[in-house]
């Protein structure tokens, strides 16, 4: 009866334990997605106490320092996770993204493949190896992860939208307006960081001579940004130049 009891009590424990790790996990993800980064890190340093051989810490501490840019602290941190579980694909994701920051995109990419082959199903990954691929100069390849990224998540607005920008590259601008389009449709950037993609589409239907819809765009572009920015001059002389009114 007494063996009993006491499995009964680590039993509850352990899952009483179990919870409260997940809770204060997702405490830091909070404060993380607040911008309470200073916050973040205290709670991260008082927690770590508790769970000296768990990887999420490290990774909660490495994604937060990401945020402050303290890269190579970030890095450091996201390592210590790796050599602790080494077969989660979003440690191995992090750390391409801080190789890229330090602009080591040899580093970078390797890290990115490797969390595919760890987690074959992140969407991210080859966007940001497309990412670098557009900066080799390597349209096709570019445009080739793009599509191997919207495979996996076909929402992925920097997928759509960084697609339409290696066809405008390519001159063909009749599916970069396309992917434009429907990357615009679920971008969650603001009004008017989207006022450059508008303004690619613009251009993409002057080059094909569709000047009625590259006004459409200009006007919207006029309408919608804020006064003295670039767009806004750039619309204003557009619609003097080509629009009928």
């Amino acid at each position: 009866m007494k063996r009993l009891f006491l499995f009964l009590a680590l039993c509850h424990f352990s899952c009483a334990k179990s919870v409260d790790r997940e809770e204060r996990l997702e405490r830091i993800r909070q404060l993380n997605q607040e911008g309470k980064y200073s916050e973040a890190i205290i709670k991260i340093g008082e927690y770590t106490y508790d769970y000296p051989d768990d990887s999420e810490w490290r990774y909660a501490k490495a994604v937060v320092h990401f945020n402050l840019r303290n890269y190579l602290t970030s890095l450091n941190s996201v390592d210590s996770a790796i050599v602790m579980q080494s077969d989660s694909g979003k440690y191995y994701f992090l750390k391409g993204m801080l190789l890229y920051r330090l602009e080591l995109l040899d580093s970078a990419k390797t890290q990115f493949k490797i969390s595919l082959k760890k987690q074959t199903k992140i969407s991210d990954s080859y966007t940001q190896l497309a990412v670098i691929a557009n900066q080799e100069n390597d349209l096709d390849k570019t445009v080739s992860y793009y599509d191997s990224a919207l495979i996996i998540d076909n929402r992925n607005s920097l997928a759509m939208i960084g697609k339409g920008f290696a066809l405008y590259d390519l001159k063909e601008y009749q599916e970069a307006i396309s992917y434009f389009k429907n990357g615009l449709e679920t971008s969650n950037k603001t009004k008017q960081e989207n006022m450059t993609i508008h303004a690619f589409i613009a251009g993409s239907y002057e080059t094909l001579e569709k000047i009625d819809s590259a006004c459409i765009e200009w006007k919207y572009i006029s309408e919608n940004s804020e006064s003295n920015s670039k767009w806004k001059k750039e619309a204003e002389m557009k619609i003097e130049q080509i629009c009928k009114y």
